[in-house]
């Protein structure tokens, strides 16, 4: 199994900035921005010194001396180290002198990455009046296999053997506790000698040290309130910025969240938490779960940092390096899903902290070009990045491990967080601004269109008005002109039914957008739809009442094909309605009849299925040739209308009850009727609600007596 130092790629969170609000002309400003820079560049040297002296404690091998008083006793100082580069070395080698000998060292155990197994060796020795219950504590948690061997002073060469590590169960773990125990019962004024193997896939770090159990327990205490404190904060974090994305529909609050859900899967394993989660499954799914989520979180906040910086505008090589770094990170996170997370370990580190210097610098560039959210971002990071440089650097071995490096993740990660939530949450303002300078916008563009179109409904109602006066002396006329009188009207009828249909469209838009939502924005557009729905009646009025008079039709019969009328008509009426969706279904049929008078029968029934049936049904016509008849049916969705009064539809001037909030004269039926007439055809209806149909039979050979007769 591969392993990870969880420390390391943890350590992944970046420099992040907005962008400036401009560069600062005044020299004022600019000594404040230099300022603020310098404060933080001597904070983070303060920080690395500070990780740099601690572990500066002068080599020993005397053992360390267990009194009265203490609650806990760290063993820096007091331990030696023998490398084993072949893994081959037994406790008999290194207890009996068969091997080299041991170095003393001044601290802890760093020594980065390495396939080394390292063997460890240090004394104790308690003092009279001590507790003789003592407790090995061995950290960290990530270590793959430690085997603890302790002497007894009462039989020489005699050894008690401990196995812990983080690819064994828990349960078999002397004691259950996040960090690997050893509990040890110490004779008095006598020197017991413990040696520890150690092998691990992950850095190669240890720390150890002996507790008692007052001091225990009291560390589990203050551990458990960190934990808490971590987990809630990230769990607050993960929320709050789960809401601002379902809002807002930003994607930087998305990376952001699943950025911090990294950051908790890959603390859990590192800090030996995840045992207390899932104690019988940990060993399995630790290495797992850092290497996977460290990678993938490195990526994540790759890809956060590009979009709060907006680095593909502002410094196109910062992004082109950021962007490397997310699909290293993308790549780590496949690796080590497969198990092999130690192969691009290395990689994956030294990628991170590339990547933080150049976003540092990026969001430095912001700070200094005047960008004052951008300052808050920079401190939210500058912790982030103390933490990630220290563990990272530790992880790799160029650093001690001591209190400062071990723990900078976890504690900056919390000023982190809550601080970048903030920065964050000012993102909201910032939104809200510019969603309120949108609805001005589309304020005033609802005003300059009602505007306008109030100008283009009066000059149409002019022309209409000034249309039907000549349509009514043209049907006075002559009937011989009674065709170009209908296919002038059917023009006229089409040119205006389109804009008319545009202006609609764009009501209904502008009532369904953020704008339709303020009060006084809905009351101009429904004003202008009552201007629209008028300028519509005016329409239907007088294109359709004066049209024809169905009492003086004259029919002019030649063959005619109904499949090519059908479709002619479908197209004039969905013209008309735009938004409508006609489905035409022909067959070839040829007729005696006249083109335009059969033509205007069928559109009637079209027009008429559109106005009466749901907008977002369908409404079907077809056309089939059976038994010497020619049948065209058109079917809508609408209420329907009841049987007593399906019989009275194809009356003059009669109207369905519950209809009259739509366009119409009642003239459009009985004018179907009457042209089916003439062609010695029939018109039927059947209603039910929810489905309307019309059917109109024609003669494929129409008697020419009985035409002549109707006629």
């Amino acid at each position: 199994m591969e392993r990870v130092d969880r420390a390391g790629p943890g350590a992944y969170s970046v420099k992040q900035s907005w962008r400036g609000g401009g560069q600062s002309g005044a020299g004022s400003g600019r000594v404040k921005r230099l300022g603020f820079l310098r404060a933080v560049l001597r904070a983070l040297a303060a920080i690395l010194a500070l990780s740099v002296v601690l572990p500066g404690v002068a080599a020993a091998s005397n053992p360390l001396a267990l009194g009265t008083g203490s609650a806990y006793l760290p063993l820096e100082g007091h331990i030696e180290i023998l490398r084993d580069p072949e893994g081959r070395l037994t406790l008999e080698d290194v207890a009996g002198g068969g091997a080299a000998g041991f170095e003393p060292i001044p601290g802890a155990v760093s020594l980065g990455f390495t396939a080394d197994t390292l063997w460890v060796r240090f004394a104790l020795r308690r003092a009279a009046g001590a507790p003789a219950e003592w407790y090995l504590q061995i950290d960290p948690p990530f270590l793959d296999d430690i085997a603890v061997h302790v002497s007894d002073p009462a039989a020489a060469g005699t050894y008690r053997a401990v196995v812990l590590g983080d690819t064994h169960p828990v349960a078999g773990r002397p004691v259950r506790y996040r960090s690997f125990l050893v509990p040890l019962e110490l004779p008095e004024e006598r020197t017991v000698t413990v040696y520890a193997r150690v092998r691990t896939t992950s850095s190669l770090i240890l720390r150890a040290g002996l507790h008692t159990a007052p001091g225990l327990i009291a560390e589990a205490s203050e551990i458990g309130l960190l934990l808490g404190a971590f987990i809630g904060i990230a769990a607050i974090v993960v929320l709050m910025n789960s809401v601002y994305w379902l809002w807002l529909r930003d994607s930087v609050y998305f990376y952001y969240m699943l950025y911090v859900v990294t950051l908790v899967a890959v603390y859990l394993p590192i800090n030996g938490t995840l045992t207390h989660f899932w104690p019988d499954g940990a060993h399995r799914l630790s290495n797992l779960l850092t290497g996977t989520s460290a990678a993938l979180g490195i990526a994540l906040v790759c890809e956060f940092t590009v979009r709060l910086l907006r680095l593909k505008a502002e410094m196109p090589l910062a992004y082109r390096i950021v962007r490397v770094g997310s699909w290293v990170g993308y790549g780590g996170a496949v690796v080590s899903a497969l198990g092999h997370f130690q192969k691009v370990a290395t990689l994956i580190n030294t990628t991170m902290l590339l990547v933080i210097a150049v976003v540092t610098v990026a969001s430095a560039v912001l700070v200094r070009r005047g960008s004052r959210p951008a300052r808050l971002y920079l401190l939210a990071f500058v912790a982030s990045i103390v933490g990630v440089y220290l563990q990272g650097l530790r992880t790799l071995g160029m650093l001690p491990s001591n209190a400062v490096t071990d723990n900078a993740l976890q504690v900056a990660s919390l000023f982190h967080m809550v601080l970048m939530n903030v920065a964050l949450a000012s993102r909201i303002k910032m939104a809200e601004d510019e969603r309120a300078a949108a609805q001005r916008q589309a304020l005033a563009a609802t005003q300059d269109a009602e505007r306008r179109a109030t100008a283009v409904a009066a000059e149409r109602t002019q022309q209409l008005a000034h249309a039907k006066e000549e349509l009514e002396a043209a049907l006075d006329a002559e009937r011989q002109a009674l065709r170009d009188q209908i296919q002038f009207i059917d023009m006229i009828s089409h040119e205006y039914r389109t804009p008319v249909a545009v202006m609609r469209s764009s009501l209904d838009l502008l009532s369904i957008s953020d704008a339709g939502a303020i009060p006084s924005v809905a009351q101009r557009i429904a004003r202008m739809r009552r201007a629209t729905d008028r300028l519509v009646e005016i329409i239907e009025v007088g294109l359709s009442r004066d049209k024809v008079d169905p009492n003086r039709l004259q029919m002019r019969s030649r063959p005619t094909d109904l499949a090519e009328l059908v479709g002619d008509a479908v197209q004039a009426v969905a013209a008309a309605h735009p938004a409508r969706r006609i489905e035409a279904e022909t067959v070839p049929a040829v007729i005696m009849g006249d083109p335009a008078l059969l033509k205007t029968a069928i559109i009637n029934l079209l027009d008429n299925a559109c106005k009466y049936s749901p907008a977002e049904a369908p409404v079907e016509v077809a056309l089939q040739a059976t038994d010497g008849h020619a049948e065209i049916r058109v079917v809508d969705r609408g209420g329907g209308v009841d049987q007593g009064e399906a019989v009275r539809l194809f009356d003059k001037f009669y109207r369905g009850t519950g209809h009259s909030g739509v366009p119409g004269t009642g003239l459009g039926l009985h004018l179907v009727k009457r042209i089916v007439e003439m062609h010695c055809g029939a018109v039927t209806v059947d209603s039910r609600p929810g489905r309307t149909v019309f059917r109109l039979a024609l003669p494929l050979q129409p008697d020419a007596a009985q035409a002549a007769a109707i006629g």
